[in-house]
C-alpha cells in the first residue's frame, strides 16, 4: 500500500509538533493542519524537514488561506452562515 498523500490535522489542544515525526515516518508528503486561528500547509523535503507551502500539491492551486475563511473559528458566524459562503465560493474552484 503506497503513502498517504495528505494528512488533516485539527490542534484545538494539542499542538500537531510531537506528531510531525508520526507523519514523517509514514512518508505523508503533505499536512494541512488548523488550530482554530489559521490554516497552514507543510510539504516535506526530500532528506530535509517539512516547510511551509503556499499552495498545495494535493489540491492543485488552493491555497491554505483560501480555507482558513472557512475553517477559522469565529464565534460571530453560525455554522449555516460558514456553509452557505462555502458553497458560493466553491464553485469558483471547479
Amino acid at each position: 500500500m503506497p503513502p498517504p498523500h495528505l494528512a488533516i490535522e485539527v490542534e484545538i489542544t494539542r499542538p500537531l509538533l510531537d506528531r510531525l515525526d508520526i507523519h514523517h515516518r509514514l512518508q505523508v508528503s503533505e499536512i494541512w493542519r488548523c488550530d482554530g486561528t489559521m490554516v497552514e500547509c507543510l510539504l516535506w523535503q526530500p532528506g530535509a524537514d517539512c516547510r511551509t507551502a503556499e499552495r498545495s500539491l494535493s489540491f492543485a492551486g488552493l491555497a491554505p488561506a483560501q480555507l482558513a475563511q472557512f475553517l477559522v473559528i469565529n464565534p460571530q458566524t453560525t455554522e449555516n452562515e460558514l456553509l452557505r459562503r462555502f458553497l458560493e465560493w466553491s464553485p469558483q474552484m471547479a
